[in-house]
Order: structure tokens, then C-alpha cells, then sequence
């Protein structure tokens, strides 16, 4: 149950410290973001940049981890009163534990994509494909669920 906890933490860690790493080879004009329609860049002073990316990267962290707090405490305010532990275990939250850290690692490769990006002048996209994979795969043990449920 506690690795379970530690995943998302080293997910999140992992940009840190290698920014942390690189921090005096990046440029002061850093990449925050970028444009879908015509995919320019949009550049900040390196300092701001790399808060705002952080910060970004925690919200959604926080949002997913109290998504999911709420969830077990509404279930546990409705009467089914039974050890947390275990009902964390189900496949509903193992499902949902997949989705959280899909997104994290998406976010974490957006972080680690500017950073490169700026370091190095390589393409940020490399770096979200591991999330975008696993939301991938998210996708399909949801639709694998979903199928094998009885029609009422």
C-alpha cells in the first residue's frame, strides 16, 4: 500500500532533480509552453519558467490525489465502513491509480521536455509519450472493464 503512495512521489521528483542538475547549463530564456495552432513556444526568464512548470506538475498531482481522497470518503460516509486499505485494492482504484500516474508522467515529460528543449535544443515530444502511453493504456483496461459488466 505504501509503494503504491511512493510511485507518484519519485514520478514527481525525478523532473526536480534533474533540473536541479542542469540548472547552470539552461539558458536565462526558458520555453513554459507552447501553441497548438501554430506550435511556437512561449518563453519565460528561466527562474519563473521552471516554477510555473513545477507547480503545474504538483496541482495536478494534489487534484488527482484529493479526487480520490474524496471518493474514499464518500464511500465511507454512505455506510460501507469496511477497512480503507482493502478498498484500495479494488480494480476501480487500481484503474484510477493507472490514470493518476499516467498523468504525471505526462506532466513530468512536459517539464523534462523544456528542459532538454532549452538545455539542448531537442524536441520536447519524446518526453510525453511515455504518459500519453499509459493513458493509452488506461483507455483500454477501462474499455476491457466496462465490456465484461453485465447489462442491466
Amino acid at each position: 500500500m505504501i509503494l503504491r503512495e511512493i510511485v507518484p512521489l519519485v514520478i514527481l521528483l525525478v523532473p526536480i532533480l534533474v533540473v536541479r542538475q542542469r540548472f547552470a547549463e539552461l539558458p536565462e530564456r526558458f520555453p513554459a509552453g507552447w501553441s497548438l495552432s501554430d506550435g511556437s513556444y512561449f518563453w519565460m526568464d528561466r527562474g519563473e519558467a521552471l516554477v510555473l512548470l513545477r507547480h503545474q506538475t504538483m496541482l495536478v498531482y494534489l487534484l488527482l490525489l484529493g479526487l480520490e481522497g474524496a471518493q474514499l470518503i464518500v464511500t465511507w460516509a454512505r455506510g460501507h465502513r469496511g477497512d480503507m486499505a482493502r478498498r484500495m485494492l479494488t480494480p476501480g482504484h487500481w484503474l484510477y491509480f493507472l490514470f493518476r500516474v499516467a498523468w504525471l508522467i505526462v506532466f513530468a515529460g512536459v517539464n523534462l521536455g523544456f528542459v532538454f528543449h532549452a538545455a539542448r535544443g531537442v524536441s520536447p515530444v519524446p518526453f510525453l509519450l511515455p504518459g500519453l502511453l499509459g493513458l493509452a493504456l488506461f483507455g483500454a483496461a477501462v474499455a476491457l472493464r466496462v465490456r465484461r459488466r453485465p447489462v442491466r
